[in-house]
């Protein structure tokens, strides 16, 4: 499995990871891809290798 990770600034508290895991879970093929560390201000995705999600990481920049 292959994973991204983003520097999201601001990110400091559970409500914005909420914003950001529901619009990014459709993106990228469910919640459960999706991983923050709010502390470092960090989001990690993991891409299976058959993932047919379509996104990259300028989708993800444009959506966060």
């Amino acid at each position: 499995m292959e994973k991204e990770t983003f520097k999201i600034r601001g990110m400091d508290c559970a409500e914005e990871v909420a914003i950001l895991k529901r619009e990014l879970a459709p993106l990228v093929g469910g919640e459960e891809r999706l991983s923050f560390d709010i502390l470092n201000g960090k989001l990690t995705i993991e891409r299976s290798q058959d993932d047919q999600q379509g996104w990259d990481s300028e989708t993800i920049r444009k959506a966060v």
